[in-house]
């Protein structure tokens, strides 16, 4: 990547504001104890100078300065005080230069005892800007990690929720187009083509939703209802489909799909499996503030026993757990009647 011009650069970095209100506030503290000590307005320019010289000396420093992200712990601080001895250095020196010529009975004797002590005292000065500009920097950095980890985490829960939400049986896929060949080899092509218009009609409506977005419920059992009327041509025999929906409960928004692998397990481990009459109960209802939805269904005699949780039947639950955390709720299993019933319940919001 090209980088910006230095003039952009040193526009853009926020420590040279920094800089700047430092020796502004020096050069106002200083020029004012002076003259409140005594008559100094003759040093009011040599102090200007000293200042604009400390900010440009201390903005070069602070462009070649270590940062907390490219620095190793120990080597950075050793940088950083190296740093403010050469500023140190630097800066007695200007100031002597700018005395001589400005005020000279300032600095009427230089030797190496005041050079010292000179060089010592702006050293105390660099280390502590270098040292504010080095926290901040510290600052910023965490910030921008903390920022960084927030958008990962997003992205990956958005994945997470794509992989979930893509994750459709494949064996309904084979199922369905082995039964439109099958009524092709019987030559009953009037219900294959109804089967394909279903099944194209099922899979244009699925793949179309976002599977960020919740929607209503109402959306939600209209996509079961394709489906499982493209079941019910496989199965004529065998599904019976009932829904018992308040009309309130419509209104309500749900993750989209969230219904799928419910009644694709009603299919697979119920309906699929056994040459009884298989009735599916659709069931919503607003509950305290919550939507209360039930996948039901009869539990055929020979049918085989579950056993531990399905592959989506953890599906759901993964979702609502990634998407409600605490606020949802999931449990499948038989019922006293002996029936098989999924119940979700999730904060109830309205489209």
């Amino acid at each position: 990547m090209t980088r910006p011009p230095l003039a952009h650069r040193l526009a853009g970095d926020w420590a040279i504001l920094v800089l700047a209100l430092f020796w502004v506030a020096r050069y106002a503290i200083v020029t004012t104890v002076d003259h409140l000590a005594a008559d100094t307005a003759i040093f009011y320019l040599p102090r200007a100078l000293i200042s604009l010289s400390g900010f440009g000396l201390s903005t070069a420093i602070t462009r070649v300065r270590p940062t907390p992200s490219s620095s190793v712990r120990g080597w950075g601080i050793l940088a950083l005080l190296m740093l403010a001895v050469i500023g140190g250095f630097f800066q007695a020196s200007v100031n002597y230069v700018i005395f001589h010529f400005f005020a000279p009975e300032m600095r009427p004797v230089v030797d190496g005892t005041v050079y010292l002590r000179d060089t010592v005292s702006w050293f105390w000065t660099y280390a502590a800007l270098l040292g504010i500009v080095f926290a901040l920097d510290a600052s910023r950095d965490a910030a921008e990690r903390a920022r960084q980890i927030a958008v990962l985490d997003r992205m990956a829960h958005q994945a997470q929720l794509r992989a979930l939400r893509y994750q459709l049986n494949p064996h309904f896929i084979f199922n369905t187009l082995n039964s439109i060949a099958t009524l092709v080899a019987r030559r009953d092509t009037e219900t294959a083509e109804r089967m394909i218009e279903d099944l194209a009609d099922f899979l244009r409506a699925t793949l179309a939703v976002d599977p960020h977005e919740d929607v209503s419920l109402a959306r939600e059992l209209e996509l079961q209802a394709l489906y499982l009327a493209l079941e019910a041509r496989r199965f004529p025999d065998r599904l019976r489909v009932a829904m018992d929906v308040t009309p309130e409960s419509t209104h309500a928004l749900v993750p989209s799909l969230i219904t799928q692998p419910l009644t694709e397990n009603v299919l697979r481990h119920a309906v699929a499996v056994s040459e009884a009459r298989v009735r599916l109960d659709i069931v919503a209802r607003k509950v305290d503030g919550q939507l209360h939805l039930i996948i039901a269904n009869d539990v055929p005699p020979d049918a085989r026993p579950r056993r531990g949780m399905s592959v989506g039947l953890a599906n759901v639950a993964e979702r609502l757990r990634a998407r409600f955390a605490e606020r949802s709720s999931f449990d499948a299993g038989l019922q006293a009647d002996g029936r098989f019933a999924a119940v979700i319940r999730i904060p109830f919001v309205a489209r």
